[in-house]
Order: C-alpha cells, then sequence, then structure tokens
C-alpha cells in the first residue's frame, strides 16, 4: 500500500512539477495568410505588368491570325456558293491549314505564360518566406503557421506587417536576397 502511495505521489509531482515548467516556457506562435499576401503584394502587381509585357506582342499576333481564319471563314460562308468546287476546297484546306498552325501557336503560348508564370511565382514566394521570417523573429514569434488554421487572433496575424514589409522592399527598389 505504501508503495501505491509513494508511486500515486511522484505521479502527482512529475504531472504538476511538468506543468509548472511548460507555464514558464511560453511558446509564441503565430499567422500568416500567404494566400492574401501573394494577392496584395505589390510584387504581383509588378509579375503581372512583367509578364504582360513580355507575352503582349505574342498575344497580339494570335489574335490577328485569330481574325485572318475569321475572315477566311465568312468569306467561305458568303461567297462559298459562288466559287467552283476547286476554289472552295482549297479555301476550306487554307482554312484547316491556318486553324492547326493557330492551335499549335496558342498551345505554346499558354504553355510559355504558364512556365513563366510559375518561375515568377516560385521567386515571389522564396521572397515572402524570407520577409516572413524577418518579420516573425523581428517580433521574437518561436513558429509562424500559414495553413490549415481554422482561427487566428488578430494579435498572432502577421500578414499586414510581412504585406507592409514587402512594400518597403519594393518602395526602396530593392529585392529580398536569395538565401
Amino acid at each position: 500500500m505504501k508503495v501505491i502511495k509513494l508511486f500515486i505521489v511522484v505521479i502527482s509531482l512529475s504531472i504538476f512539477g511538468s506543468g509548472l515548467v511548460m507555464a514558464e516556457e511560453t511558446t509564441r506562435i503565430a499567422f500568416v495568410n500567404t494566400a492574401r499576401v501573394i494577392e496584395q503584394a505589390p510584387q504581383a502587381v509588378v509579375v503581372r505588368n512583367t509578364l504582360q509585357t513580355e507575352f503582349a506582342p505574342r498575344e497580339a499576333k494570335l489574335i490577328e491570325e485569330q481574325n485572318g481564319i475569321k475572315s477566311l471563314e465568312e468569306r467561305l460562308i458568303k461567297d462559298g456558293a459562288l466559287m467552283s468546287a476547286t476554289e472552295k476546297r482549297k479555301l476550306e484546306r487554307n482554312i484547316k491549314s491556318k486553324q492547326l498552325a493557330f492551335q499549335s501557336a496558342r498551345e505554346s503560348f499558354t504553355e510559355d505564360l504558364t512556365v513563366r508564370r510559375n518561375e515568377e511565382l516560385q521567386r515571389m514566394q522564396q521572397e515572402i518566406a524570407q520577409v516572413v521570417v524577418e518579420v516573425a523573429k523581428g517580433a521574437s514569434f518561436d513558429m509562424v503557421l500559414e495553413a490549415g488554421v481554422v482561427y487566428a487572433n488578430e494579435k498572432v496575424n502577421i500578414t499586414l506587417q510581412v504585406i507592409e514589409a514587402l512594400n518597403k522592399s519594393v518602395d526602396k527598389g530593392t529585392e529580398i536576397p536569395a538565401q
């Protein structure tokens, strides 16, 4: 019986004792909404403008090709009944050939744009991650969560601080160096 009482006392002390130690060591946890940061970061505007400038000429050429095909199709509908069979077949083949070339060019354009967008997004995400770490260290947070958070009190939400830091880095014209 004495052994059981001693065992209960030892267990109780270890439970309460560890509770006291844990109460002294607090872990500071923060939350950041990365989707909101990516959406509102000034770097996202720069990326969109860069991609628009880079891909606008190809997009304009695709639109021009599409309008040319549409014009040929309208001509076939309008004048097809008046054309000879040979002329009509020649125009139909020309339209089909241009449609295939257009489809290939459009797929290539879409693929190239997707690759470039992903490259820029990855670069921007790395920059955002570095800023999150800087903000968290500056505020003495031990951990930052970004996904799967059901609720985060505003006092642990550092999303706005991260966006402000990103704004400052754009205002200075500097990027966060890669680590």
